[in-house]
Order: structure tokens, then sequence, then C-alpha cells
């Protein structure tokens, strides 16, 4: 038994969900209006964040700590429990792909059990200063840009447990922005995002979500979806819609009603079985 340390964290997706959401993006968002003549311009740094040379993908890519705890009935009927970190490997080019790799399988997971498949595949790694995959997509060849969630003052194990929701989900959908600013809204070639977390401390909530709904369907992108994946475990990840989004989704939700609401992330490192208890 896997148990992700979070909190609250009934946000993780079902098959259905995943479908509705993928009816409501062809229906909604396809056809794509007419090409920009001009190409897409080259992408700015993200704030904290720098630009690496041609070539650099090798380079080592920091990453946060994730997993899930464990808990196991042995043979002489005693409960213990164990941390399951993920692991991801250390190039920045090695790291991407994973997450690619692990984000359509989880997506295809889901979708499977109502007979579909994610209409996105057989991703591509590009040259560092292309866009990061070229994927393909029923429309021909699409591109697909990543996004971790790290909103860095220091180094990842120094980040707080906790936040306001309204902030941090602001600073999220402010990289989102930043990055679609980058690029012509009307492409030749559709462009996604997805976005991820490598830290356990950096997972957003069901309300964070909500806010980065509420604002993106709000905003010009220059994106046609925007994904969120938070890894579970090696194999496992909850992929979620981010934009677009059926408006109905959001129940009337507006980020205002969060503004003061913290949300506290547990760290999966320090959980314990007491032994003690009934």
């Amino acid at each position: 038994m896997l148990f992700h340390a979070c909190a609250q964290h009934s946000v993780h997706p079902t098959s259905g969900s995943l479908r509705v959401f993928q009816a409501f993006f062809w229906l909604q968002v396809f056809p794509a209006p007419t090409p920009s003549p001009r190409p897409p311009t080259r992408r700015y740094p993200l704030r904290g964040r720098w630009r690496t040379p041609l070539g650099a993908l090798n380079m080592k890519k920091p990453t946060g700590t994730n997993g899930a705890f464990r808990i196991q009935i042995n043979p002489d009927g005693t409960v213990s429990g164990s941390f399951m970190p993920i692991t991801l490997p250390n190039s920045k080019a090695e790291v991407e792909q994973t997450i690619v790799n692990r984000f359509l399988a989880s997506m295809n997971t889901h979708l499977k059990q109502a007979g579909e498949r994610f209409f996105l595949s057989n991703p591509r790694i590009n040259d560092e200063n292309d866009f990061d995959f070229t994927v393909d997509s029923p429309r021909g060849i699409a591109f697909l840009e990543l996004m971790e969630i790290a909103p860095l003052s220091g180094p990842y194990d120094k980040a707080p447990a906790q936040y306001n929701v309204y902030n941090f989900s602001k600073t999220i959908y402010q990289g989102i922005t930043r990055k679609s600013k980058s690029y012509a809204q009307n492409m030749a070639n559709d462009l996604f995002l997805l976005i991820y977390p490598t830290h356990w401390a950096f997972t957003p909530s069901r309300s964070a979500i909500n806010c980065l709904r509420y604002w993106c369907a709000s905003t010009s992108l220059a994106f046609r979806a925007v994904f969120y994946y938070q890894p579970l475990d090696e194999q496992e990840g909850a992929p979620h819609w981010i934009f677009p989004v059926p408006p109905e989704l959001l129940n009337n939700f507006n980020p205002e009603q969060v503004r003061d609401n913290v949300f506290i992330n547990l760290d999966p490192r320090n959980w314990d079985i007491d032994s003690n208890s009934a």
C-alpha cells in the first residue's frame, strides 16, 4: 500500500474526467485558426533560471526529493513502512525525457479504462535552443514545452512545507504566461506545455490547480493546452488538464476565495508507523 504524502490530495484524475477533458479539447480548440506566417520567437529565460548553451543537454539538472510512503504487513503480522523515493536521471535531457514518458504513459493508463488513448505520442527531444520536444498528434507534428514547478529561493531541502495557496499559484501562473509570451499566438504547429514538480514541497493543492485553471481560462495563451503531471512513484503519476477545461468544472470558483488559505505538504521521508496505536 502506497501513501502519497501531502495534507490533502483528492485531486487524482479518473478515466472519466480525463476523457471529458480530451473531448472538450477537441470540440472547443480544434480546428486551429490560420497559422501566423512569422516563425515562433525564441524562449526567454524564466526568472531564477539560466539558459544553457547549445548542446548542453547532458549537463546535470538539479532535482528535488519526491516519492511515496510504502506500508506493508510482514509475515509475523507486524506493520512496517518506508519511504520509496522517485529516482530521476542526472542530465537535463534524461530528466525531461523521463517526465514526458511517464506523463504520456499515465495519460494512456487512465484513458485506456475508457477505451481511448491520449492524442499526443512519440516524444523526441530537441536541441537546447529549440522546443523541448517534438511530438506526434492527429494534426501532424506538434511541440511540447516543459516547466518545472520550483519557486526556489535556495536549495530544494530548504523549501518550506507550507505555502499561501494564492501566491504559490500566482507564481506558477506567471511562469506559464512568461513562457507563452515567447511565442506567436497562432503558430503553424500546435504548441503544448507540461508543468511538473520534482520536490514534494511544491505539490499543488486542489485549490492551487483550480486557481491555475481559472487564470489560464481568462488568458490568451500561445499553448493549445497546458497539462500538469504529479509523479507518484516510479511508474504511476497523476496527469491533469489545466487548460482548456469545461467551464462548469470550476463551479463558480474564484481565486479570491482562497487568497488567505495556507496549504501544508508533508515530507514523506519523515513518516513512520506507530506500533502502539490501536
